[in-house]
């Protein structure tokens, strides 16, 4: 940028940095004579460069920590700020929506707790045989949100089944059990 003017601009895949620590990229385009508005081809540059980029891998890294740990509005707001310019904020939204379900995840599994603890037919069902049931099903919910949300983030499936589905389905499962419980 010269006198608040864009005087060139570089288009690139993808970047990665070199022994030097510059930024490289073996697909790129670099233009020049942007703020005229009268580009030539001999302002046009195709192929391998380096990117004058001010910045480090690691300060990326931490930026990335800073993102995800703003609070819940801000963040939403970021993530549209993002679709706004065209760049794909899948994995931040699978990352905000995760927010809200482990919390509704929290709360359910407590649930479970407390309904165990409140059911009036004790005999029926040892107190080992409920804790290790209750286990198995926060294993098999753990294995299924991890998969569904690296699912997710990949954009193979919606967002919000992405971070809601394990929830759901280990719900109605829960429910179905203490339906089949209550009608015997």
């Amino acid at each position: 940028i010269r006198d608040g003017k864009i005087n060139e601009t570089y288009l690139a895949g993808a970047l990665f940095q070199n022994k030097e620590k510059k930024w490289s990229s073996s697909q790129s385009k670099k233009i020049e004579n942007v703020s005229t508005n009268q580009f030539s081809h001999k302002d046009f540059f195709k192929g391998a460069m380096e990117i004058p980029i001010p910045i480090d891998e690691k300060e990326l890294n931490n930026l990335e920590k800073d993102i995800l740990s703003l609070d819940i509005v801000k963040f939403k707001k970021y993530i549209n700020q993002l679709e706004r310019d065209g760049v794909s904020g899948t994995k931040y939204e699978v990352a905000f929506w995760q927010k809200i379900s482990i919390s509704l995840s929290c709360i359910i599994f407590s649930l479970i707790g407390v309904i165990g603890l409140g059911n009036s037919n004790k005999r029926s069902q040892s107190l080992g045989m409920s804790i290790g049931a209750t286990f198995i099903i926060i294993i098999l919910y753990w294995f299924l949100d991890s998969f569904l949300l690296e699912l997710g983030k990949s954009g193979k499936i919606s967002v919000l089944m992405a971070t809601f589905g394990a929830l759901l389905l280990t719900s109605l499962i829960i429910s179905a059990k203490k339906l089949t419980r209550l009608s015997s």
